[in-house]
């Protein structure tokens, strides 16, 4: 997904901080510590083979660790971090305003991209100091031309006044050639959540309104829509309200 948005934008996938960031004056002083994937995460990986710790300096933004995904850093905070050396640490972050895509693939070996696409998938949202969060999703169909032919479905979503909404946008690929149709949607997670949520979420499937318990872990400050049981998949799903 995101190589396709770097392509048809003509961005880069790995890139300097300063790419996301231009008017932050350290992105320009250190440019090899710290990398940005895609424009919501961001690498600070371990260089040396001995190093104690990695001094780190965030971008003025709200961070949550990740896979963990617990709240690091908030927006106007200290940004300046030490972290691990340990070489075989890996510190990923995830930006607030930021809407993804994750698989667990923790369980079980993946062998191709084909096997990884039937496997549930989970919408994280990490919502900025506004409230607010966006992301892209896409889905072809393995044609070697899908990128020439813009032969694919894009899902746009975004998160404000505490819903999720999901639109599509098939790109001259229609949804009945879309070959991953098992690829259900898990788990709706929401970071950084609020002491004021409501105990029930309503979710939109088909148009079609259900009210589910919103599982909230104060460790972590995450409220989980757990969709498991609804066999939903992503072309059926339409909103989530918190």
């Amino acid at each position: 997904e995101l190589f396709l948005i770097s392509l048809n934008e003509k961005g880069s996938f790995f890139k300097p901080v300063l790419f996301e960031y231009p008017n932050d004056k350290e992105s320009y002083n250190n440019i090899d510590n710290r990398i940005m994937i895609g424009s919501s995460f961001i690498l600070f990986p371990g260089i040396q083979i001995v190093e104690k710790s990695i001094s780190a300096i965030f971008p003025n933004d709200n961070w949550n660790t990740f896979p963990d995904m617990k709240p690091f850093i908030n927006k106007g905070d200290s940004l300046s971090k030490s972290l691990s050396g340990d070489f075989e640490s890996i510190h990923l972050f995830l930006r607030g305003g930021s809407i993804i895509p994750y698989q667990d693939t923790t369980s079980e070996y993946i062998q191709n991209t084909y096997v990884l696409r039937q496997k549930p998938i989970q919408i994280i949202i990490n919502p900025d100091e506004n409230d607010k969060a966006k992301g892209t999703i896409f889905y072809d169909n393995d044609d070697k031309d899908t990128i020439a032919l813009k032969k694919y479905i894009r899902i746009d979503l975004s998160y404000q006044n505490k819903e999720l909404i999901i639109e599509y946008n098939s790109n001259r690929m229609k949804q009945e050639e879309y070959t991953y149709k098992d690829n259900v949607i898990s788990k709706v997670v929401l970071l950084r959540y609020e002491a004021n949520l409501k105990k029930k979420a309503i979710v939109s499937i088909n148009d079609e309104k259900k009210s589910i318990d919103i599982i909230i872990d104060n460790s972590s400050k995450t409220a989980t829509v757990d969709l498991s049981s609804l066999s939903v998949t992503i072309d059926k799903l339409n909103s989530v309200s918190f």
